[in-house]
């Protein structure tokens, strides 16, 4: 509920949270299964890739940074709350993936065990020469609960100032 304004602004823009319903580490399979899921929305419900936000959190977050470099034709954006790339991934590789791409690298002020990864991750972002944003979220661990209204992910997805919940 949080993640998506709780409906408002939704018709905007289209998001993919590749969910995994297990905590598992997302396989080849499930990334093909979140990419015809995308094609079918699209189809169905309207929409162009070049307006797709990709984003998630935990190993999700990780998920999608991982299919971000695997296709990012097809995604406008990157979200991840928090998210980081798989540890081996070449920076030829990211830099190629996110050349037209704005990075939101969110995460709990609280988060001790992810928070320096993320900032970490954003740090080469910027040496990459990606647009990347660092945000802590304050008074929130590592889920964000959902008393936390994450309505300024929309100002970024659709463009607008790297927004912040400060």
């Amino acid at each position: 509920k949080n993640w998506l304004a709780r409906g408002q602004r939704l018709n905007e823009v289209r998001v993919v949270i590749p969910y995994v319903p297990d905590r598992s580490h997302m396989t080849k399979k499930e990334s093909l299964r979140t990419l015809l899921i995308l094609e079918e929305v699209l189809a169905c419900y309207g929409g162009k890739h070049e307006r797709v936000q990709l984003a998630d959190t935990s190993n999700g977050g990780r998920h999608a940074f991982h299919l971000m470099t695997l296709v990012p034709q097809r995604f406008a954006s990157l979200l991840g709350a928090p998210g980081v790339f798989p540890k081996k991934t070449d920076d030829a590789v990211v830099a190629a993936a996110l050349r037209e791409r704005a990075v939101y690298n969110g995460v709990g002020a609280e988060d001790q065990d992810w928070k320096p990864e993320v900032k970490a991750t954003h740090e080469r972002l910027l040496r990459l020469g990606a647009r990347s944003v660092y945000v802590e979220f304050p008074g929130q661990g590592h889920i964000l609960n959902e008393q936390f209204f994450l309505f300024f992910f929309f100002d970024f997805w659709l463009g607008g100032p790297a927004p912040s919940p400060n």
